[in-house]
């Protein structure tokens, strides 16, 4: 056998990489931006004898790419807002005097802990570094509530890196 034909044959018997550069597609770019609070705010209101009978919430969102996101920044289209309130605040009831343009209530869940979580969806597409319309609606207390009339907001979007628990002020 010939130097020649071992080394052809050498060449044949390794195996063939193939590098291929893809373009990213439209989540991975949206995987460089991320949700951040402008506001989330929760108080006792409707109040019936001195007594408070709805908690009323306020959340506004900022699309914040970050700050190694190469042009064009990407927009946010749809995004989603959870509102959690604790077991003993307020009733697994759906909300009310919902405001807000380009949200709508998704839905509403009772998780094992007692919490009631409310759902709600952002359909307009958010630029970046523009912020959502503030989301405003009510919930009905309990009758004897207890604890603070605090409530806990996660969002999130696909590919975009989520706002994680943050408590109301």
């Amino acid at each position: 056998m010939s130097r020649s034909s071992i080394v052809g044959a050498a060449a044949w018997s390794l195996p063939v990489v193939s590098l291929a550069a893809r373009a990213p597609d439209a989540s991975a770019s949206l995987a460089r931006a991320r949700l951040v609070k402008e506001t989330f705010a929760v108080f006792k209101a409707n109040y019936v004898s001195s007594k408070p009978t709805k908690v009323r919430a306020f959340v506004q969102l900022r699309n914040a790419p970050t700050p190694s996101t190469p042009a064009p920044q990407p927009t946010i289209n749809p995004l989603t807002a959870v509102v959690t309130y604790g077991g003993n605040l307020v009733a697994a009831s759906d909300p009310t005097n919902i405001a807000g343009a380009g949200w709508s209530f998704a839905g509403r869940s009772t998780n094992a802990d007692g919490s009631v979580a409310f759902t709600f969806t952002y359909t307009r597409p958010l630029a970046p570094y523009a912020s959502t319309s503030q989301l405003e609606f009510s919930a009905a207390l309990l009758p004897n509530p207890s604890g603070p009339s605090a409530g806990v907001l996660t969002a999130s979007a696909a590919g975009v890196t989520p706002l994680g628990p943050t408590p109301s002020s």
